[in-house]
């Protein structure tokens, strides 16, 4: 039978076996609460659903400060846990909501091996210099 939609039904979406049928995802963060807990980020266009707590990070009352940003820059100069250094970042790549940086590629000598690097990697970041906490042999 159609529904007054178009199209031969109407799908209804299923909770996975287990999953409470009154919680949906946070879409900033990830993980899954319940519908109590969640708000409408308006920032986004379209309204993203996210948690209480990155509600208040995105909107709340202190959402007019600034999100600590990695000071990640092309051009800075990578060194390892032992100071030695491992080449220059060629590239950044940032998360498209947040503005955040999730990855950097470091140009070494050897031009077709580029290491990646994650900000969880960095120790110490200036806008010239970034020490990261591993080493290269």
């Amino acid at each position: 039978m159609p529904s007054r939609w178009g199209g031969k039904g109407v799908r209804v979406a299923r909770c996975p076996a287990g999953e409470e049928q009154n919680t949906s995802l946070c879409k900033f963060c990830g993980e899954r609460k319940s519908i109590e807990e969640l708000k409408a980020a308006t920032r986004f266009s379209p309204p993203l659903t996210v948690c209480r707590d990155c509600w208040e990070l995105l909107e709340g009352e202190n959402s007019h400060k600034e999100i600590r940003k990695m000071e990640i820059q092309c051009g800075a100069q990578v060194v390892d846990s032992r100071g030695q250094v491992l080449g220059t970042i060629s590239q950044v790549i940032s998360d498209m909501w947040t503005g955040q940086p999730r990855k950097f590629v470091v140009r070494t000598e050897k031009p077709l091996e580029p290491l990646f690097f994650s900000p969880k990697d960095v120790v110490e970041a200036t806008d010239t210099k970034i020490k990261v906490k591993v080493s290269v042999d």
